[in-house]
């Protein structure tokens, strides 16, 4: 399977690593292979097979495709970002609901985010509705928070 990189449009605009040929990874988001409205997150390695180390699933049916993906875009560009990944996006006009889901055991449990769609209601009241679910292999993690405390 060749990984391409998803960038709504079907382009690479954007999605590559910004810094020109780097160590670090790059990651591309694909049509998942098993799931019709879900995505697969792949890193890709110079001289190495492409490995699939996450997914995105969109959980909210009514979604419109144009909105997933962007969000998928987004996730792309997040990862491949070679800035400070909190700093990135410190400033944005946008407030995004998730929730890092618990395990029951630490050794071999996927780290998973559930997203929500905030709506208010007629009386200013907010609703929170299930959206999406991102998520990664437990090594994939790893290796972030030691890129982090190395940088």
């Amino acid at each position: 399977m060749v990984a391409k990189n998803f960038n709504g449009d079907g382009s690479n605009k954007g999605t590559e690593p910004q810094n020109g040929p780097t160590k670090e990874p790059t990651y591309v988001v694909q049509q998942h292979p098993l799931h019709k409205r879900g995505f697969q997150i792949v890193r890709t390695e110079k001289e190495a097979a492409p490995v699939p180390v996450g997914e995105y699933i969109v959980l909210d049916k009514n979604e419109p495709a144009q909105i997933t993906q962007k969000k998928v875009a987004l996730i792309q560009k997040f990862l491949n970002s070679t800035e400070d990944r909190k700093k990135q996006f410190s400033g944005k006009r946008q407030h995004v609901a998730f929730q890092r889901l618990g395990v029951k055991s630490e050794e071999d449990a996927p780290e998973q985010i559930l997203f929500y769609t905030i709506t208010k209601g007629q009386n200013g009241e907010k609703t929170y509705k299930e959206n999406g679910l991102l998520t990664f292999s437990k090594e994939e993690v790893s290796k972030w928070t030691q890129m982090s405390r190395q940088s």
